[in-house]
Formats: structure tokens, C-alpha cells, sequence
């Protein structure tokens, strides 16, 4: 841990002192920023697609084979129609219609499917459940083996899948990720302040505690940033992230009271009470995209606040700056930029952010005139550094030069200052290949051209050392 010395907490620091300061702080916000992007990219790995067995397992095949086809495909049925009519029973509205296990102990909401096979057998007090077992075991035939493997396939159609097991675990340990950042955002602040480290600590914790209006408003507080005015209709996924955690912790994943109630004060529809909550591949990409997405607002926020100017602050926030807009989010965009380039002087050399903020400003002036008119003659006042020719590339993109584009794009290339991958993640460049077809064609002509002189090189080269 860095000295008092190191961190500038000296009696009259001077300005080296305080640059260190606040370089410090940018660093460990980096620090937090970038152990969240690991988690999220491990659980990115742990969710792609495997080959979980979808086959019956070997005791299921093996009664299947005592049976003939007839009275296989007649159990199946039967139990299908078992696990449709149970599942309905489990999940009617209203309360009073639903399944009353209560008398026995037995948590209705949390119970395995296959466990209503038992619990009938052994007659728990339920006509429901009885009366469901007898249409079974007739449409079984009433024949033993019949009921035996039709039993035994109800079981398997209820199997947890891996997969779905590991999802519904893997999105409490996302939601609690993210409050580490936040925790950690929040202990650095305070530590800016001077405070002690175990009341930072204790205030990081505290702010993650209850619901996401907690630490909302704990942001709010200190730096000024109105999380759900900004995400404004996906502050309410939010919201549902945080109490689909709370049932899959508490409530095995089924809708309860709390969670519905939770759903309805924000004014979203809920599910029926019991019913499982999906927590699908698509689910969990879009809840690590949010989370990833306010990451990067809230890092960027607290690193612009606790030190403005600071040149490391101008990198760090572009790289989010970049995610922004190749996801369109403009107005993230501009206000993460905005809140860097505040920090510096007119004249600042940290052109990339710069260009940046520009693109998402001409996205947001679309169909304002004088926006776009004041725009033009900010970027025309602009002088690219000398020896450049990215820059020039990306004055003319704005300006919508078509010709000068596509002579500072040929420029670049043969400059070779930059390759073409690097070309093409450029959000500019993207915006241009969309509305130019000229440019378009030129950039493909001009990438195949550097793609075959590459070639070229690369065979003489081997030619050359077989040579020597």
C-alpha cells in the first residue's frame, strides 16, 4: 500500500503531490474497473455452449426396452400429460386454487416436480394429486412395467439441465460483482477524503446494502450522476436483476410474493406467483451487458471527479468512450467524454477522445441545425498534428468529406501507422462505411490491396530464408 508520502497526505503537499494523488486514485479505479471485465469474462466463458448430454440415461433406455413401442410411446404421453397438468397446478392463480402443502411441512414453491409422484403415492391429503396419479396409471393401462418407465420418464422430462443449473447460479454471483465495484468505487472516494480505511470499507458496503436505489442515490450524492434518469427505461432491468437474484437465492428461482410485489411497484407486469424465472443464455447476456455498461459510466464518473486533468484519466475513459458508441448509447458517450475533457485545457493533445465526443455529439444533433452548424465550425477550427494522417482521416469523416476522407484513409495505409483491424474498430470508420458507399469501396479496395502486398511479403520472406 502506498505511503502517506507516495499518496501526497502530507501537511502542504505541493503540486508533485498532488498529481501523484490523483494519479493514484485513477490507477485504483483502473484496478476496479478491470477486475470487474475479468469476472464478467470469465462468466462469459463459463456460458458458452456445451455439450451436455441430452440422452436418456442408461436405467431409463434399459426399461424402455422391456417395453414394445406401443406401450413405450403410451407411458411417454401419459407422462407428459402428467407434467403438464402438474406444473398448471402449481402455478394457478388465484392463491387459494394453488397447491396447500403446508400442513405437511412442505414448501410448495420450492418442491422438485417428481416428488408429486411420491407425495400422492403416499397420500398426503391431496384429491388433486390423487386423481392426477389414477389418470396416470390408466392412460399407463394400468400395466406395471407401463407405469414404472412412464414414471421414470416424468422424472427425466423434469431433469435440471447443467446448463440451466449453472445460469441460475452464476447471476447471483454477477449482481454481487457488480457491488463489489460499487463498494469499491465508494471506499476509494472516501479514502480521497482522508478517511480512515475501515470506515471507507465500512461505507463501501454499506452502500450495496437493499436495493438499487441505495446505491443509486449514494452516487447521486457523490458525484453528481442520476443513474436512473440516465439508463431511463433500463433502469427498471436493473431493478428486476436484483430481485430475480434475491428469489433464486431465497426461492429456488419461483416467483413469490416478494418478487412479484417488488416487480409491481415498479410498474412492471409480473410473472405468475410460482413460476419458474428463466434465466436463459439471452438473459444473462443482456444483464452482463448493463452491468458492464454501468461499469464503465460509474468508473469513469468517479475517476473524472476525484481527478480532473489527470492525462492517465484521458486513455482509461476512451476506452469506454469507444464501447459507447459502437453500441450507440450517444449520450453515455458524450457525458463520459464530456467529463474528461472539462478536466483540460482548450488546446489539450488528447485528440482521440476529442473525435470521439464529436462523433457522439453530430449522432445527437441529428435534427438540430444550429447544433449541427456550431459542431462543423468547432471540428473546422480543429488542426490535426502534423504527421498524422489518422487525425486528418477523422476531421474529414466528420465534416462529411467525402474526397479528403478517402485521401487520408490512403494516406494512413501506406503510412502504414496503422493496420486495417485497427481501421476498422475505429467507431468513425464504422459511421462512415455505413452512409458512404464511395468510401466504402475505397476502404475494401484499399484493405484487399494491403491484404495481398502482405501476402506477397510474407512468401518472399519465406523464399528468402529457405534461400539462406
Amino acid at each position: 500500500m502506498p505511503s502517506d508520502q507516495e499518496l501526497g497526505n502530507t501537511n502542504g503537499p505541493g503540486d508533485a503531490d498532488r498529481l501523484s494523488t490523483e494519479s493514484c486514485w485513477v490507477v485504483a479505479i483502473q484496478s476496479i474497473r478491470q477486475r470487474f471485465e475479468v469476472k464478467t469474462e470469465s462468466i462469459r466463458e463459463l456460458l458458452k455452449p456445451n455439450k451436455y448430454s441430452q440422452d436418456m440415461p442408461h436405467d431409463l433406455k434399459e426399461l424402455a426396452r422391456e417395453l414394445d413401442g406401443q406401450r413405450k410411446l403410451k407411458a411417454e404421453h401419459a407422462a407428459r400429460e402428467l407434467d403438464r397438468k402438474v406444473t398448471a397446478l402449481l402455478v394457478r392463480e388465484p392463491e387459494g386454487d394453488r397447491l396447500d402443502l403446508e400442513s405437511d411441512g412442505v414448501d410448495n414453491v420450492a418442491i422438485p416436480l417428481e416428488l408429486f409422484v411420491v407425495l400422492a403415492v403416499d397420500h398426503m391429503g391431496q384429491p388433486q394429486l390423487r386423481e392426477l396419479i389414477e389418470e396416470f396409471g390408466r392412460a399407463c393401462g394400468n400395466d406395471p412395467a407401463t407405469i414404472t418407465y412412464g414414471t421414470y420418464y416424468f422424472q427425466w422430462l423434469k431433469r435440471e439441465d447443467p446448463a440451466d443449473t449453472l445460469r441460475r447460479a452464476i447471476l447471483p454471483i454477477l449482481v454481487a460483482d457488480f457491488e463489489e465495484l460499487i463498494a469499491g468505487l465508494v471506499r476509494v472516494y472516501h479514502l480521497s477524503e482522508n478517511m480512515e480505511l475501515p470506515n471507507a470499507v465500512k461505507k463501501g458496503h454499506k452502500a450495496t446494502e437493499g436495493p438499487p436505489k441505495t446505491w443509486s442515490d449514494k452516487v447521486l450524492s457523490l458525484v453528481d450522476l442520476d443513474v436512473p434518469q440516465l439508463l431511463g427505461e433500463d433502469w427498471l432491468s436493473v431493478f428486476e436483476l436484483f430481485a430475480r437474484r434475491h428469489t433464486i437465492i431465497h426461492q429456488g428461482g419461483r416467483a413469490d410474493d416478494k418478487y412479484c410485489c417488488y416487480l409491481r411497484a415498479q410498474g412492471i407486469d409480473p410473472p405468475p406467483v410460482g413460476s419458474s424465472l428463466v434465466c436463459d443464455q439471452s438473459y444473462l447476456d443482456s444483464a452482463i451487458s448493463i452491468f458492464e455498461r454501468l461499469a464503465d459510466l460509474l468508473a469513469v464518473t468517479f475517476a473524472a471527479k476525484l481527478a480532473p486533468g489527470e492525462e492517465a484519466l484521458a486513455d482509461f475513459a476512451n476506452r469506454a468512450v469507444v464501447r459507447a458508441l459502437h453500441e450507440s448509447r450517444w449520450n453515455e458517450a458524450d457525458l463520459m467524454a464530456g467529463l474528461v475533457v472539462v478536466g483540460f485545457p482548450d488546446d489539450h493533445q488528447h485528440h482521440r477522445i476529442r473525435i470521439n465526443r464529436w462523433m457522439a455529439k453530430k449522432m445527437l444533433s441529428t435534427d438540430d441545425a444550429e447544433q449541427q452548424r456550431e459542431l462543423r465550425e468547432e471540428i473546422q477550427r480543429w488542426g490535426p498534428p502534423p504527421g498524422q494522417p489518422d487525425y486528418r482521416l477523422a476531421k474529414s469523416i466528420l465534416l462529411e468529406d467525402e474526397r479528403a476522407a478517402i485521401d487520408a484513409l490512403e494516406e494512413c495505409l501506406n503510412s502504414r501507422q496503422l493496420s486495417i483491424v485497427e481501421l476498422r474498430s475505429w467507431p468513425l470508420i464504422e459511421f462512415m462505411n455505413e452512409s458512404s458507399e464511395g468510401f466504402r469501396k475505397a476502404f475494401e479496395v484499399n484493405a484487399h490491396r494491403r491484404a495481398r502486398n502482405q501476402r506477397i511479403r510474407s512468401k518472399r520472406n519465406r523464399h528468402g530464408r529457405r534461400g539462406g
